[in-house]
């Protein structure tokens, strides 16, 4: 029998291989930004000056593909973790929660669930209080309506923990109920137009339940949705409406491609010299053209960006 497909590891393992062959200077000059992010209390922080659990994860996520993490650093962030097991309130909260303390053992540091007992089953227990009649997740209890995105970090927060999810098959029909005719999926019920993200999340959760299913048409139809999100930038739009590239779409997008298998036909160098125009001279990046400001998160997906494009250099 083959091995559980394991979403996080195949997608982290991908982008180090190909951030190693980023120029070196390239990676360095990032790896200083996103360390300068770091906070006295072990967390990073994002356009705000206080730390974050969420910005944590984008710079934890990012000196991991940068093979830049080191144990003093681990252990800082260790410290601030455990400051904030119980203060969560949302999937997004749980999941940066959990895959930070995943990461900081990786690096040498500190089990942050040691003493929080069976960890596991409370987390379990939270996700449960999300699902939806619907088959997916909400974002916090009792929601009206699941999301796609939210969906998709209930599965990757189920992964992480090593529990398999409860009825996968209402979990891929609610993922259906969100495709729409342009090939890709919506975040909500109520959406016709789809969007490059919630269309990644749909994707990813496929991948991880029944890959069987993305092939044929459906396959076609999802490379022919995201080339059509190419913009005049070269870099990737978040939908139609919206008349700008960002690098958080331009890297879900070409991460989907490769997973489709249709990156080698894109204009490539073009796609890079889009990505490397959002960089800061100082380190980090940009969201965009349209972005003043830089942190974490957007550096995480330039710099995701660009090792799936050195990968197949």
């Amino acid at each position: 029998m083959n091995a559980p497909f394991n979403y996080l590891e195949n997608l982290t393992n991908r982008l180090h291989l190909g951030a190693m062959k980023i120029p070196e200077n390239i990676r360095n000059k990032h790896v200083r930004y996103i360390l300068s992010c770091q906070n006295s209390d072990g967390g990073f922080y994002g356009r705000d000056p206080e730390s974050d659990l969420y910005y944590t994860g984008f710079a934890l996520r990012s000196l991991l593909i940068l093979n830049a993490l080191d144990t003093p650093t681990c252990e800082k962030v260790g410290t601030f973790l455990s400051l904030r097991l119980h203060s969560q309130a949302s999937l997004v909260d749980f999941f940066s929660l959990v895959y930070s303390a995943v990461i900081v053992s990786m690096g040498g540091g500190p089990d942050v669930f040691a003493t929080s007992g069976d960890w596991t089953e409370t987390i379990g227990a939270f996700l449960a209080s999300l699902r939806g009649a619907d088959g997916g997740f909400g974002k916090v209890p009792g929601g009206k309506e699941s999301s796609t995105y939210m969906s998709f970090l209930a599965l990757l927060c189920h992964q992480l923990i090593g529990k398999k999810i409860a009825s996968p098959d209402s979990l891929v029909a609610f993922v259906h109920s969100r495709l729409r005719g342009d090939g890709g999926f919506v975040e909500y019920g109520p959406m016709r137009k789809s969007g490059t993200n919630p269309t990644a999340a749909g994707m990813g959760i496929l991948r991880a339940i029944a890959p069987q299913l993305l092939q044929g048409d459906m396959k076609n139809n999802l490379i022919n949705f995201y080339k059509g999100m190419m913009g005049d930038e070269n870099g990737f739009k978040a939908n139609h409406r919206i008349p700008f590239c960002d690098v958080l779409s331009t890297f879900t997008s070409l991460w989907s491609l490769a997973e489709l298998d249709a990156l080698d036909d894109l204009p490539l160098e073009k796609i890079s010299q889009y990505v490397l125009s959002t960089g800061n001279i100082q380190g980090g990046f940009h969201g965009g053209s349209w972005d003043a400001g830089r942190d974490v998160e957007y550096s995480f997906y330039a710099l995701g960006a660009l090792a799936l494009l050195a990968s197949r250099k």
